[in-house]
């Protein structure tokens, strides 16, 4: 018997909460539709005109501290690809940077390259090259030329290791254009 009143106390509280839940959602009427007048809003006047930002014009001083900044951020990426190789790669770094080259340096690019692809290649040999500091040493109209300081690391075979070297950089222009012309390694 008391098996039986808990049962139906239990059946009554399930049916309980059921019709509380379900009197307590919210029930969403459709909305009727209306008709829409689009009325015309006249303009209303702007108390302040807004202002198209223009950039001030660069003094010549500006131009030429920008123009020298990109030539040293150029002399720093030439020099670490041109300063890196691998018996893997062989010349690609080289081959990468032909645009970079003014048309004499790129022909005696290609003649080094040219006379080392003939060498057979021993053992595993590779080297990169990470700049440090870059220096410039002069500059004009159509010529600079930089000194950069590099950190070498040299693999040969099994044997590893790592050295500083410095690099002279000149830079000219040629057709307009920015070109690497000569480097020398110290």
């Amino acid at each position: 018997m008391t098996r039986k009143i808990i049962i139906i106390a239990i059946l009554l509280i399930v049916i309980g909460s059921i019709l509380l839940f379900l009197s307590t959602k919210k029930v969403t009427k459709p909305t009727p539709v209306s008709n829409v007048v689009n009325k015309e809003i006249p303009a209303q006047p702007k108390e302040k005109v807004e202002e198209v930002y223009q950039p001030k014009e660069l003094t010549e001083e500006e131009k030429l501290a920008l123009l020298k900044n990109e030539l040293k951020i150029k002399a720093r990426n030439f020099a670490e690809r041109y300063g890196s190789f691998s018996t893997d790669a062989r010349f690609v770094n080289l081959i990468e940077l032909k645009d970079e080259m003014s048309n004499r340096f790129w022909q005696e690019t290609e003649d080094y390259i040219s006379k080392k692809e003939k060498e057979p290649i021993q053992e595993f040999y590779g080297i990169t090259t990470k700049v440090l500091n870059v220096e410039e040493l002069a500059f004009s109209e159509d010529e600079a030329k930089y000194l950069i300081s590099t950190q070498r690391q040299e693999k040969k075979g099994t044997t590893e290791k790592v050295f500083y070297q410095e690099m002279e950089l000149k830079m000219i222009k040629e057709n307009n254009v920015w070109k690497i012309d000569e480097v020398k390694w110290y």
